[in-house]
């Protein structure tokens, strides 16, 4: 089990998570726990409501939508957009590998997000600069 130190590091290596302030971080690594999930095993199917946050560390996982292959994620955030949607995703996931990841009860997401405007915006100005805005 890793300690909330380690996965203050971990989280600091998570480009998802660039901007993101060390208090932030921390808070984050408190609501985290990990979780090792075989190869083969889905983390979530299409049309399953978004339970838990699940951000990738190590392995690939392929992103499916109405049974087809999608993109293939190796590292960061697995269904961030599905746990703000608040509704049953279209996605699946499917661990290609033996997938280690830091887990989070999706309210525990939303919490964190409404209560620390900072670490919102961080996570937007992410995106924004990931999609050349």
């Amino acid at each position: 089990m890793l300690t909330t130190i380690e996965k203050i590091f971990l989280l600091q290596d998570i480009e998802f998570l660039s901007q993101a302030s060390a208090d932030h971080l921390a808070l984050l690594a408190d609501l985290f726990e990990e979780q090792t999930v075989p190869a083969g095993r889905h983390l979530f199917r299409p049309g399953a409501p978004c339970s838990s946050f699940q951000l990738l560390l190590e392995g690939r996982v392929e992103l499916e939508k109405s049974g087809e292959a999608g993109e293939v994620i190796e590292r960061g955030p697995v269904n961030f957009w599905a746990c703000l949607a608040g509704r049953p995703g279209t996605l699946g996931a499917r661990c290609l590998t033996e997938c280690r990841l830091l887990v989070m009860p999706s309210e525990d997401l939303l919490d964190a997000l409404t209560t620390e405007p900072g670490l919102s915006l961080a996570i937007l100005k992410y995106h924004a600069q990931a999609h050349g805005v």
